[in-house]
């Protein structure tokens, strides 16, 4: 399938459990995936696993928990992709404008 062809998708927490499953079905769906999760070793794992299946990853590792980092990770994801990326958190799932999202001089 093909229905996130040509889009990108950020899935937070997804070096395991349910954001790998997520990743996955994303990747799956056609979207270009970036993997984040605090553990380098499972980004890496879950980067090489959805390639090896033919589909589009990269590793983006950042600590969505500390806001500054995360405001400037989301920036350049923004700048590299677009606006108009899919984030999915495990807490809760959204589409959404990152730019929004993370808007700049946040606290």
């Amino acid at each position: 399938m093909s229905r996130f062809k040509d889009q990108v998708a950020l899935i937070t927490g997804s070096g395991r459990g349910i954001g790998r499953a997520t990743a996955l079905k994303f990747a799956e769906e056609g979207a270009f995936v970036l993997i984040n999760d605090l553990h380098e070793e499972f980004v890496n794992s879950v980067v090489a696993e959805i390639n090896s299946l033919g589909g589009n990853a990269a590793a983006a590792g950042f600590d969505i928990t500390d806001r500054e980092v995360a405001a400037k990770a989301v920036q350049q994801i923004v700048e590299d992709h677009g606006p108009s990326t899919f984030w999915s958190t495990m807490q809760a799932a959204r589409t959404c404008s990152l730019q929004k999202r993370m808007p700049h001089g946040t606290e």
